[in-house]
């Protein structure tokens, strides 16, 4: 008789995974001075309790969605390392955008798209694993709105780190939750609410797959105006496998969901230009 070995829990390695990631990405900013260090370290010390208070409030004033009861560790109604893997999400996310764009308002509104589309692959691969589930109906139990509501927070904190003065940036811990809650009012009222309805997960897998093949042609244009450093995509490589990992062990039989998350990589594959000892190697799509 053949026994097949049960199915690890997700939850066993979410959180240690979050801290590894977190940890490495702090590494490679030592890596490059102490100063990039401390820098990154001020910013994440007002992005986390920031991302807790955006989370949680949201979660109590609006009750759209709520965090599985397997997370090992809640502040109220949030699990501790969603809080603490945000400031990573969103200033990996800005590191990227500053490289491509000219100009501190481009590189805000690239760096919240980036992370509207980080979050869109993140949202369909951890609702259908279990890690949270969305009250709200969406392709793949995922409300348009959920992974926009991302890139609302993101762009608060950006909006925050870049804008005002060094001596107010503490401000950010409280303005950045205060800011996304109007954003997301308007994003709602304006348009998400009149748009929801039913849509085939094989229709929306389509859709992405075709958007993301047709993000190649800017984006391989863009790698031409700067390299990003192999080191800064090594995390997000670290951060992305997890997700298709988690996808390969329990959405393997999902085949939209398959061709909806792996078409993530090609904008990717295009954009990155790395540099490895010395020489330049461009990825292709």
């Amino acid at each position: 008789m053949l026994l097949i070995p049960p199915m690890p829990d997700p939850f066993t390695w979410v959180e240690p995974a979050a801290l590894v990631i977190i940890l490495a990405y702090l590494g490679i900013r030592f890596r490059r001075g102490r100063s990039a260090g401390w820098a990154f370290m001020r910013d994440y010390a007002l992005i986390a309790p920031a991302a807790w208070l955006a989370e949680d409030s949201c979660i109590r004033l609006f009750g759209f969605y709520e965090y599985a009861p397997g997370w090992h560790l809640f502040l109220d109604r949030v699990p501790v390392m969603v809080a603490a893997i945000w400031p990573f999400v969103i200033l990996s996310a800005r590191d990227v955008a500053s490289r491509l764009c000219r100009g501190r308002v481009a590189a805000i509104g690239l760096g919240s798209a980036i992370v509207i589309f980080d979050a869109a692959l993140i949202e369909a691969v951890a609702t259908s694993t279990g890690l949270w589930h969305w009250l709200e109906p969406g392709p793949f139990g995922v409300p348009f709105m959920g992974f926009f509501g991302w890139g609302c927070f993101a762009a608060a904190c950006l909006l925050f780190l870049g804008v005002v003065p060094g001596q107010m940036k503490p401000l950010t811990v409280f303005g950045a939750p205060l800011v996304t809650h109007v954003l997301l009012m308007a994003c709602w009222w304006g348009f998400f609410k009149w748009v929801t309805g039913p849509v085939s997960d094989g229709i929306y897998a389509g859709f992405v797959a075709a958007l993301c093949g047709l993000l190649v042609i800017p984006c391989r244009r863009l790698r031409h105006r700067a390299a990003l450093p192999l080191d800064e995509m090594v995390s997000r490589m670290v951060a992305a496998s997890y997700f298709f990992w988690l996808l390969l062990l329990y959405n393997s039989d999902d085949v939209p969901l398959m061709v909806f998350a792996f078409s993530f990589a090609l904008p990717w594959m295009s954009l990155v230009t790395w540099k490895s000892g010395g020489k330049r190697v461009q990825g292709q799509a």
